[in-house]
């Protein structure tokens, strides 16, 4: 005997609407390791930074990109350190990632770049990552 059909249609299983917080979370990690960050943020861009990457530092050693732990910022011309190393200590933006001294005047800071007060302390900053660069 055939069974007959609902007269609503109804012939699939109801929809239930994806959400995360349903999904096992060891599953969707081995699903897209690379899509979501340990704290629940979205991968950087570097190529977002305000400094892109391969961006060289100037004769003072200011200004080039960097990364947080590889000592991309040794210098020559003294203690020099990325800006990325310190996020721990002070707000940094994702996109203000580069290398910097301490300063307290914009001419030691050298071509392209200024000395900008923090909260803490005064470091050098390419133009390019101003507060206002964007305007």
């Amino acid at each position: 005997m055939l069974a007959g059909c609902s007269s609503e249609g109804d012939i699939l299983p109801s929809k239930v609407r994806f959400t995360p917080s349903l999904v096992d979370s060891s599953i969707a990690e081995a699903a897209a390791p690379d899509v979501v960050g340990d704290d629940g943020s979205r991968p950087r861009d570097p190529n977002a930074n305000c400094v892109k990457p391969g961006t060289p530092r100037n004769e003072r050693g200011v200004g080039g990109y960097c990364e947080p732990g590889r000592n991309d910022c040794e210098s020559d011309a003294g203690p020099r350190f990325c800006t990325a190393d310190y996020r721990d200590l002070t707000p940094i933006d994702d996109d203000k990632w580069f290398c910097s001294t301490l300063c307290t005047m914009d001419q030691e800071c050298g071509t392209g770049a200024f000395c900008i007060a923090g909260t803490i302390g005064s470091g050098c900053s390419p133009f390019a990552c101003r507060p206002d660069a964007s305007m």
